[in-house]
């Protein structure tokens, strides 16, 4: 039984589904009566048929309805509609924790404060004589106002409210009132991973079984892992019968000893070892979150030993809410290396604004006292902000409009960064900001007294040298294409101006290798591996990242060697994506930034015009270049592993739009990007790294065979961008040192010819050719700023621009009588067009406003719907942080 939109369930109109399980379906309805949004609990209609499950249901509705409390999900109303039994409860708009888990781990604030308030709505549920039974990280809902504890379908009534409600066995076994059990003796109830042994027995169980619960959850909330698994079911309930699983501290070290001992409690195999109430857990889980008790909310702990060769991985309790974030980094830092610490403390952001998205978006000034940012505001658009460690408030910087990847110059007055396909530098006095290069999308750069500047200026590639003034860059390294290198990337210039370190970009999945290069030499001797370049300190260490530990080694720039063992410094989150690079150092004053983040996924939503979500997202995951079939049924998109950490590791994926189903298409998960469709619906061109540089392949969507090479250029960065509407023709653009982003045309009929489309100094690129094929949509740059164009196809005889104030990722509508773009600001736009010996544009419109971020659109249906991957809420969040005293941990390891 599906219920579809617009379907009526007494006052209630069903809007969208929003879920499913074994006791029941949800709805998104509408309240006509008051004007709300609701979710409805249907019974499926299969098993109304069963008494028992009926029994079960209207069990759920007379529990949830008996609770109060803002942790628990609120039942508004019962009804039956037909044969059609329902529960209309409060709509809880955010994730289900086992969402967020599917992300990693919490960081341990988010943890204490969760649990406390699903112990809280427990002692609630315990004390009106009700036992959830099924508490797992699914049946937990995070919205903006706290956790909400919800499906209590397998829930039971003791009979027993009040305060010692739950508290014993024999009480519970006793109670003269309590409702029959809804299944006979020895049933099991309830999810595997998160049940009690004495559920597994099928045997009575009192609340007790909750705190069971409670600490599996808390043990995945900590670690990111399940306390107990199995590859099989019988293995799985063996290990909660017989194993212990490993201490959160064994695999967070930085996690607090009281929540280890607290989590033990919990998960004692006889029930009177255990925690005796929910009330009891929730104030040692509030206790622990406290300043002083031995953890952090809010910030990560900073590990320290306490004696030679004792672990460096013991918890250091750190009181960062007892600071203003600005005032007393800048105390701390006019102290020059601080007597206290190590001190972990946030650095607050501009309100509304977020970071744009990777590690290289934060620079710190030369003397320590200022950051620069790359946020972006609510309608999208990026810029650079300044913001003084000493209490001041950030500042946007004029004229960085679109700026990323920011660094300073060597006397502090100036911001070099990447921008409107250029190197750019804006001095902080103020003025416009000067192009120096063209860099068509950078991969870091780093500023020398010498006045030189090194950067990498696209996704692969050397490292190129240019001046501080502008000018034709030089290569300064050489990638090693035999070694499986596509590029390098990351430079830093050590302090000697001359000496710079930077980082591979392997064509397989793994991690960076390290180099030591220097200016007037060919040669570059190897480091060492670690996750992005490491950051060299004036009195000789080296700080690098490896997983999520951030360590510091001691290094001879002379030797490129390192001696002596790393010393662990803390546990930072893993930066999930191909800007998986260090971050921001000072070291003269004591200072440390960095930045935690999440992985990066996306959600599957279609829209009207307008804006207007017509339905629930239909797919989750890291998912990125979506392009809709010819017929409007399917999507083919890149897709990632959780834990890519470069390029490599996504490979192609179909979805069906009308089953739901996505099935996997490539792989060899060597970087497969940017697919396009045949004209029939039955192959994509995409371009992979599979062979150790980037070619366009082939791949039947419907058939095992192999994907087929179809072109690879020379030494060159492709990128598909379009299969004609008559399969003559596939369009990509390549990167060329001289001409930038260029277009150009491979014809299909088998001979392997190529021929440049668009090859001027600007950059070229997205080019889409009208169902009739005589013209082409595409974004340059050649005013400064991206645009989007129409010109003549194949011949360019007449061209005009589209956009008006900035525009890229145009298509044409399948009728070719609407060009569609995104607007600078994030809008999807449409501009009518009258196609025939000329090209007539009218003036453009919005379609879909922006979402607040970056989306990924797919295209748009027949019937006028858009789809788009959006990034899921919270799924990616870069925090700046700042940690005072770091030095005390290399100290304490002598």
């Amino acid at each position: 039984m599906t219920l579809s939109s617009g379907a009526r369930l007494g006052p209630y109109e069903i809007l969208s589904p929003l879920g499913s399980g074994g006791m029941g379906e949800v709805y998104r309805a509408r309240d006509a009566r008051l004007g709300r949004d609701v979710a409805i609990k249907v019974l499926p209609e299969h098993l109304s048929l069963h008494p028992e499950v009926r029994a079960r249901f209207e069990r759920e509705a007379k529990t949830v309805s008996s609770l109060n409390h803002p942790n628990i999900c609120t039942l508004f109303d019962v009804g039956r509609e037909g044969d059609k039994d329902y529960l209309v409860m409060e709509l809880v708009e955010g994730e289900s924790l086992a969402q967020r888990l599917a992300k990693g781990a919490l960081p341990m604030g988010d943890v204490l404060r969760i649990g406390a308030q699903i112990a809280d709505a427990l002692d609630r549920a315990h004390r009106a004589g009700v036992i959830h039974r099924d508490l797992k990280p699914a049946n937990v809902m995070l919205a903006k106002n706290g956790a909400k504890l919800m499906d209590f379908g397998l829930a039971r009534e003791t009979g027993m409210a009040g305060p010692g409600s739950g508290s014993r066995l024999s009480a519970m076994s006793q109670s003269p009132t309590r409702a029959a059990p809804l299944t006979t003796e020895g049933t099991i109830i309830g999810t595997f991973q998160y049940m009690a042994p004495e559920q597994l027995e099928g045997v009575e169980a009192d609340a007790r079984c909750d705190l069971w619960a409670l600490g599996c959850v808390l043990h995945e909330m900590a670690t990111g892992q399940r306390a107990f698994e199995g590859r099989s079911q019988a293995s799985l309930i063996s290990a909660i019968m017989t194993a212990q699983p490993a201490p959160v501290s064994q695999l967070v070290p930085l996690a607090p000893a009281a929540l280890d001992r607290l989590v033990s409690r919990c998960l004692a195999k006889d029930v009177d070892d255990r925690w005796q109430s929910a009330r009891d857990l929730m104030h040692e889980l509030r206790a622990i979150g406290e300043p002083g008790t031995g953890s952090v909310t809010g910030a990560p702990a900073v590990a320290r030993s306490t004696r030679r060769g004792a672990s460096l991985w013991q918890a250091v309790a750190v009181a960062a809410a007892a600071f203003a974030a600005g005032a007393a980094l800048i105390l701390l830092l006019q102290r020059g290396e601080p007597d206290v610490g190590p001190f972990v403390l946030d650095v607050p952001l501009p309100s509304g604004q977020t970071m744009v998205g990777g590690a290289g978006d934060i620079a710190l000034s030369p003397d320590g006292r200022t950051i620069v940012l790359s946020l972006r505001d609510s309608a999208g658009v990026a810029r650079l902000w300044q913001r003084p460690l000493d209490g001041k408030p950030a500042t946007p910087i004029e004229g960085t409009e679109g700026a990323v990847m920011p660094f300073w110059s060597p006397d502090g007055k100036s911001i070099g960064f990447f921008g409107g396909e250029n190197l750019r530098r804006v001095r902080l006095a103020g003025g416009t900001s000067q192009v120096l290069c063209r860099a068509a999308g950078g991969r870091g750069a780093s500023w020398g007294a010498n006045g030189d500047i090194l950067f990498t200026p696209g996704a692969e590639g050397p490292v190129f040298r240019v001046s501080d003034q502008g000018g034709t860059p030089v290569a300064v390294t050489t990638v090693d294409t035999a070694r499986g290198e596509i590029g390098h990337r990351y430079a830093r210039l050590l302090p000697d101006g001359r000496r710079f370190l930077y980082a591979t970009l392997p064509a397989k999945e793994g991690e960076h290798e390290i180099f030591l290069g220097e200016l007037g030499s060919t040669k570059s001797k190897f480091v060492m591996r670690a996750d992005g370049v490491p950051t060299y300190t004036r009195d000789g260490w080296l700080i690098h990242r490896r997983n999520r530990l951030l360590a510091a080694q001691r290094f001879d720039p002379g030797s490129a060697k390192l001696t002596g063992a790393p010393i662990p410094l803390f546990e930072v989150g893993t930066l999930v994506g191909i800007q998986a690079t260090p971050t921001a150092w000072c070291t003269e004053g004591g200072l440390l930034l960095t930045l935690n983040a999440t992985s990066t996924r996306s959600e599957l939503t279609v829209r009207s015009r307008g804006g207007e979500r017509l339905q629930a997202p239909m797919l989750v995951n890291s998912m990125i270049d979506p392009a809709l079939s010819p017929d409007g049924r399917r999507l083919v998109f890149s897709q990632g592993t959780p834990t890519s950490t470069s390029s490599s590791g996504w490979n192609l994926w179909t979805f069906d739009l009308a089953r739901g189903l996505a099935s996997q298409l490539t792989f060899d998960g060597s970087g497969c990007f940017s697919p396009n469709w045949s004209p029939d619906g039955r192959e994509v061109v995409y371009h992979s790294n599979v062979a150790g540089s980037y070619a366009l392949y082939v791949k039947a969507v419907d058939s095992g065979a192999a994907p087929r090479l179809l072109f690879k250029p020379d030494g060159l960065t492709i990128n598909a961008n379009d299969w004609t509407r008559d399969g003559q023709y596939v369009l990509y653009s390549v990167t060329d040192s001289k001409t930038a982003e260029d277009v150009h045309l491979l014809s299909m009929d088998g001979s392997g010819r190529t021929r440049p489309l668009l090859t001027t100094a600007a950059n070229e690129d997205g080019a889409k050719v009208s169902p009739d094929g005589r013209w082409m949509v595409y974004q340059s740059d050649e005013s400064g700023r991206t645009e989007v164009y129409v010109a003549s196809f194949p011949g360019l005889g007449s061209k005009r621009q589209v956009s008006l104030a900035g525009g890229a990722d145009a298509r044409w509508r399948s009728d070719g009588r609407q060009i569609q773009f995104v607007a600078a600001g994030g809008a999807t736009m449409g501009t009518e067009v009258r196609l025939g010996d000329d090209i007539e544009t009218a003036e453009p419109v919005s379609l879909v406003p922006p979402s607040g971020g970056f989306r990924w659109w797919a295209g748009t249906t027949d019937d006028g719907r858009f789809i788009f991957f959006e990034p899921l809420i919270g799924s990616r969040e870069f925090q700046p942080i700042a940690v005072i005293g770091w030095r005390k941990l290399l100290e304490s390891s002598k």
